[in-house]
């Protein structure tokens, strides 16, 4: 959550220009705000190697749900 900036109910009310059509409310859209040397000073017991293997973990189990949804339709008219 620290990395991702992930909320309880959702990171896009930082202002309007975040979710001008509303689609986004109580969600929330992944954005890395801080660096791994930040993320390892935040956890004082994890080094920055322990917070980036966590963190490919992290994606590859997100990669693997995200892969399961169906895929939008494409307009490949020419």
């Amino acid at each position: 959550m620290a990395n991702y900036y992930v909320k309880p109910n959702g990171n896009c009310d930082l202002s309007r220009m975040s979710d001008p059509h509303g689609e986004f409310v109580g969600k929330n859209v992944l954005i890395e705000r801080i660096s791994l040397d930040e993320l390892s000073s935040k956890f004082n017991n994890k080094t920055a190697d322990e917070c980036n293997e966590i963190l490919a973990f992290c994606r590859k189990r997100l990669f693997d749900y995200r892969i399961r949804r169906p895929y939008p339709h494409l307009d490949d008219k020419v």
